[in-house]
């Protein structure tokens, strides 16, 4: 019974570590492809418009969160965390105010601060509704609601997910 339990112990924090790694690899795998996404609207806003305007300033919103993407790729979550507080702030209609929510709730969710992600979750799905990250932040509150336990608002949110974003 002890080496069943030993190896039942050593199986739960393989599959847990797996987990986290699963986790770090969704976020990098969305962050790139969000990332190409972005490029090519850059692009084709280039090929639209004669002129080109960059923003370059050392409190400019592109350069704060392109900051605060850096650091969060590096691992360094909390000073992430506090320049996208700082970018939400500083640029709150800004267009990457609604990147800033999401990423936020991903920090917060990542660190098991379930309340935090929830209301940065909301904000997305409430005031950018049609942003590309609304049915991604949709789904994040699905996950939060059934890990609280909350079996009918979770499916409330997965409910609102099917309906507004059949494609997603």
């Amino acid at each position: 019974i002890a080496s069943l339990r030993s190896l039942v112990e050593e199986n739960a924090y393989l599959i847990e570590k797996t987990q986290e790694l699963q986790k770090q690899r969704y976020m990098d795998l969305d962050q790139r492809l969000h990332e190409l996404k972005m490029r090519s609207n850059i692009e084709e806003d280039k090929l639209l418009s004669s002129e080109q305007v960059t923003i370059i300033g050392p409190g400019s919103e592109v350069l704060l969160y392109k900051e605060a993407l850096e650091l969060f790729q590096t691992g360094n979550y909390a000073q992430s965390l506090e320049n996208f507080r700082k970018l939400i702030i500083s640029f709150p209609e800004g267009e990457y105010a609604s990147e800033a929510y999401f990423w936020s709730g991903e920090l917060f969710l990542a660190q098991q601060k379930l309340e935090d992600a929830r209301e940065s979750y909301l904000v997305v799905v409430n005031k950018y509704d049609q942003h590309p990250r609304a049915a991604d932040s949709l789904f994040k509150l699905y996950e939060i609601e059934k890990k609280l336990f909350q079996s009918e608002a979770s499916n409330t949110y997965l409910m609102d997910l099917i309906s507004k974003y059949p494609d997603s």
